[in-house]
C-alpha cells in the first residue's frame, strides 16, 4: 500500500481535466473519464492506461462502477444507456433505458444504484437478460435537486452528490446527502458546497472517508466519515 498516496495523486491530476473518477473499493484501482470521452485506469502503481475512447453523449461516460466481478459500467445521460466493459475492456452496450442515467454504483450485493437527474431521483436498478438494466419502481425523490453520482460505505448507506440543476430551481443543492440501503432518507452530509462549488463524483475508501471532485474548481475535497473538510 506504500504506493496508494501516488494513485491518489494521479487521480487529483486526472480530475483536473476529467472531472468524474470511479474508485473501486473492491480493489486499489481507480477509473476516470475525460470531457475526450475517454476512460483511463490507474492501478496501485499509478500508471495509467486508456481503456476506452469510442464514447459519446453528454460529457462522455458520466457514470462508472465496478461490480465484484471487476466489470466495469458507465452510463450516458444523453441516450439513457449504460455501457459494460469486461476485464480485458470488451465493450458491450446493454439494452434497458435508464432515463439520464448519470452515476452509478454495486452494492455489496451487486445491486445497480443509479442517480436520475431528470426526475431528481436516485434508483435501484433491475437487471433482465433479454433487456439489461431497467428502472425497478424502487426510488427516492426527497432532498434532492439534481443528483449527479452516488456511493456506498461499509455500511451500505448511500453518499449521493446533490448539484445545481441546469433550469430554474428552488430546493436542495450543491450538498451531499445520505440514504439508507433502502433509498430512505437519512440526513445532509455536507452543505459546505456553494452555487459556485458544484459536487460532482463521490469515492469511499475503507476506513470512511468521503473524497467528492469538483468539475467546477478542478479539486477534489476530502471529508472524514462525520463530515470534517480536510485539505487535499
Amino acid at each position: 500500500m506504500k504506493t496508494r498516496p501516488k494513485v491518489i495523486l494521479q487521480l487529483a491530476q486526472a480530475i483536473a481535466v476529467s472531472a468524474l473518477c470511479c474508485l473501486n473499493g473492491r480493489s486499489d484501482t481507480v477509473y476516470v473519464w475525460g470531457y475526450d470521452a475517454a476512460i483511463t485506469r490507474f492501478e496501485t502503481n499509478g500508471i495509467g492506461s486508456i481503456i476506452a475512447t469510442d464514447l459519446s453523449g453528454w460529457n462522455g461516460p458520466v457514470g462508472l462502477a465496478v461490480d465484484s466481478k471487476g466489470n466495469l459500467y458507465s452510463g450516458c445521460p444523453s441516450t439513457s444507456r449504460i455501457t459494460k466493459y469486461t476485464t480485458t475492456g470488451v465493450a458491450s452496450i446493454l439494452g434497458g433505458l435508464v432515463d439520464s442515467v448519470s452515476g452509478l454504483a454495486f452494492d455489496a450485493a451487486d445491486n445497480l444504484f443509479a442517480t436520475i437527474p431528470n426526475y431528481s431521483e436516485i434508483d435501484r436498478l433491475r437487471y433482465s437478460p433479454d433487456l439489461g438494466y431497467l428502472l425497478a419502481g424502487n426510488y427516492s425523490q426527497s432532498h434532492l435537486s439534481y443528483p449527479i453520482s452516488l456511493a456506498f460505505d461499509k455500511a451500505a448507506n448511500i453518499y449521493v452528490a446533490n448539484s445545481t440543476p441546469p433550469f430554474p430551481f428552488s430546493g436542495y443543492t450543491n450538498s451531499v446527502e445520505m440514504f439508507s440501503s433502502n433509498i430512505a432518507y437519512l440526513r445532509t452530509f455536507s452543505t459546505l458546497f456553494n452555487h459556485l462549488v458544484t459536487p460532482w463524483c463521490l469515492a469511499i475508501d475503507k476506513p470512511g472517508n468521503v473524497y467528492v471532485s469538483s468539475p467546477t474548481h478542478h479539486a477534489l475535497f476530502r471529508f472524514n466519515s462525520d463530515g470534517v473538510l480536510f485539505t487535499f
